[in-house]
């Protein structure tokens, strides 16, 4: 993921359920959160630097994906989802 004036790259995050995911954060400009609701993932996105953690989510669905770091007048704007999905065999 790459956190940048006001958005996250990709837009969407698809993740399986029920399988451990690593996500990578890192941010392009200035310091930025990165915060999935109704989960213990909270992460600070820097210049120049790489977070990384592995996480599994249990249930499907979307979750919304905030930034909790104040990074400018469009801070407010800087939602994005991470959508958990069942894989199809």
């Amino acid at each position: 993921m790459i956190a940048r004036a006001f958005q996250f790259e990709p837009a969407v995050l698809k993740v399986p359920v029920g399988q451990p995911v690593t996500i990578h954060v890192t941010s392009a400009d200035v310091l930025h959160g990165y915060f999935i609701e109704g989960t213990n993932i909270n992460a600070t996105a820097i210049p120049g630097q790489v977070s990384s953690f592995t996480t599994t989510f249990r249930r499907p669905g979307t979750l919304n994906l905030i930034c909790n770091e104040y990074c400018g007048t469009g801070h407010h704007n800087m939602i994005n989802s991470v959508k958990v999905e069942v894989q199809e065999p």
